[in-house]
């Protein structure tokens, strides 16, 4: 990561991955010198008197003024869904949050303009990625790359849904802002994150104090359920249906994680080893960069690689050295924790006398393809809107990461059967916070976390593939009529369904790579979906990889599929010999075997 200066304080500073906020000591002047004070009422010492039990916001902001966070801001607040909250006759109206987008400027920017020009550059603040993705996929616009940012989705009054239809691309934008926009930073989660820069910076349960972070607990906020993130933390979402639930030996069911009930699987290595999401991932990838093009799909942002820090096959660098690493001759050195400040030593790959690590054979391959535990799948993503108050059909299948569905589907369960009629199933939009009539749903096909199908990246290298946008689409009018049933939207170019998998990077790093046959003679890695051998049809349709949606990205070509199908003699030798070191010889396929 690039080493950046504070535009105040003139001090090199490392700044932390996944920070929204830089805490820079020295920037209280501008504040302090910015603030009016009503000799009537002295609201920053009146503060106190009735916030006895309020959190320091940390020594960084200790010393500026109540009012010049909370109050002024409000005279230039942007109109981007924020609400400032009503207080006592005679009290000021107040921002509660002066870290909301609508006011972060005014509030923040003294400090830190730099990074709020970065981050209103990052995709965590466009959602371009998510957002462009998913409406290509339903048919709303011809192009993956002509992105709508969250913030004009949030000023845009057109109008969302409608009776009648039976275009999933009119229903997106409505699934979007009240199913798939959980984690934006336009307001808080019900799930205890804030909004605005506070979403990072304010650790949860602390409703004040500002502070980078120590831990992936800021991260793994947002990034829950079969994304990566989730898996670094050794978590995979459990499918929706309660009989899916595991009971303790006490007979409660196992707790939720973020609205999740998850599956306890093996963590990633460097999460064990200490390391958090920011110690690799750095202030230009997750708050932006100020030059360049703008994101609009994750792989743009992201330049960190496995190699940044150890080094390729044939021990050459490879990706952008994180802030804190000293590289060392081929690859590997001594990386500085940005959290803790601690060190750890990052092993060289080059040398490694191993035959996966012949750069010929494998030097495609990304380190995930064989150095991860497991790979998150989730086939056949299933959406549910219904107008028609079908609450005994949901109340089975309320843990779906959605604290808003839950609370709504309890509510009904607490109604006798008989009254349950009466209960209209509405949402909330997350951008505006108002509720419209009609509640999403969903669920998927299956969910598995074994071998994965691979495919091709942007630069042409082989990796796993993630199917998460596998879409049926169910469409309930309040009259009762089904307007969709399953439907499988069109491509916005036309070219074929609006279904991807998209190439990944699992995080779930182990020291081993996987036995050789978790790719060759594979039928699921060559992406021929779950099947038993090569000729044999697909167990469901739905474990088939779908065309990725990234430009440039690419499904197995017919003979790179047929080298994993049929392994060379060269390949058979190899794998013959890592058998053989682990006294497995037996294992090894007959040179007759087409497995």
């Amino acid at each position: 990561m690039i080493r950046s200066r504070s535009p105040k304080s003139g001090a090199t500073v490392g700044l932390v991955v996944g920070s929204m906020l830089l805490l820079l000591f020295g920037c209280t002047t501008a504040h302090q010198e910015s603030a009016v004070s009503d000799p009537a009422h002295d609201w920053t010492r009146a503060c106190s008197d009735c916030h006895a039990g309020m959190t320091a916001p940390g020594e960084e902001h200790g010393e500026i003024p109540c009012e010049a966070c909370h109050v002024e801001p409000l005279a230039t607040a942007r109109d981007l869904g924020f609400q400032p909250e009503d207080r006592p006759d005679g009290h000021p109206t107040v921002a509660a949050n002066p870290s909301h987008p609508a006011t972060w400027e005014p509030a923040c920017g003294p400090c830190h303009a730099d990074d709020l020009a970065r981050m209103e550059r990052s995709l965590h603040w466009t959602q371009a990625g998510i957002l462009a993705s998913t409406r290509f996929l339903w048919g709303a616009q011809d192009t993956v790359a002509a992105a709508t940012t969250l913030p004009e989705m949030a000023a845009s009054t057109a109008a969302v849904g409608g009776a009648g239809t039976r275009d999933p691309a009119a229903l997106v934008d409505d699934l979007l802002r009240r199913k798939c926009l959980r984690c934006h930073l336009l307001a808080p989660d019900p799930g205890g994150r804030s909004a605005g820069c506070a979403a990072c910076h304010v650790p949860a349960g602390d409703g004040h104090r500002l502070a980078l972070p120590t831990t992936s607990d800021p991260c793994l906020a947002c990034h829950q359920g079969g994304t990566t993130g989730a898996d670094f933390a050794g978590r995979f979402p459990a499918d929706a249906h309660d009989e899916y639930r595991v009971p303790l030996a006490d007979g409660a069911d196992r707790p939720l994680v973020g609205g999740w009930d998850v599956h306890p699987l093996t963590e990633d290595l460097h999460r064990t080893g200490g390391l958090i999401c920011t110690d690799c991932h750095g202030r230009d990838e997750v708050m932006g960069r100020v030059e360049g093009d703008i994101p609009t799909l994750a792989h743009q942002a992201v330049s960190v690689r496995c190699g940044s820090c150890h080094g390729d096959m044939a021990g050459r660098p490879d990706g952008e050295v994180p802030d804190g690493l000293e590289p060392a001759d081929g690859g590997g050195g001594t990386l500085v924790l940005r959290a803790d400040g601690s060190t750890r030593v990052a092993p060289a790959t080059a040398g490694a006398d191993h035959p996966a690590h012949d750069p010929d054979a494998h030097g495609r391959l990304t380190c995930a393809a064989c150095h991860s535990a497991w790979a998150g799948q989730s086939f056949g993503l299933h959406l549910h809107l219904s107008y028609v108050p079908t609450w005994n059909l949901w109340i089975p299948r309320d843990t779906q990461g959605d604290p808003e569905l839950s609370r709504r589907v309890a509510e009904a369960e607490s109604l006798a059967d008989e009254d349950r009629d009466s209960l209209a199933p509405r949402m909330s939009d997350r951008l505006t916070g108002g509720d419209r009539d009609g509640l999403w749903a969903g669920g998927h096909s299956l969910r598995r976390w074994e071998e994965p199908a691979l495919g091709v990246t942007v630069d042409d290298r082989i990796a796993p593939l993630r199917p998460r946008n596998l879409y049926r689409v169910t469409y309930v009018a309040a009259d009762g009529l089904v307007w969709l049933d399953s439907a499988v939207p069109t491509r916005g170019d036309a070219t074929g369904p609006g279904w991807a998998s998209e190439p990944f990077t699992p995080h779930t790093t182990i020291h081993n790579g996987a036995l050789c046959t978790r790719c060759h003679g594979n039928p699921r890695a060559a992406g021929l979906g779950l099947a038993w051998t090569p000729d044999a049809p697909a167990l469901h349709a739905d474990t088939l990889p779908a065309r990725p949606a990234t430009p440039g990205a690419r499904l197995l070509d017919d003979r790179e599929r047929s080298a994993l199908l049929h392994p060379s003699d060269r390949q058979r030798a190899a794998f013959a010999k890592v058998l053989s070191d682990m006294g497995l010889e037996t294992w090894l396929p007959k040179p007759d075997d087409d497995r």
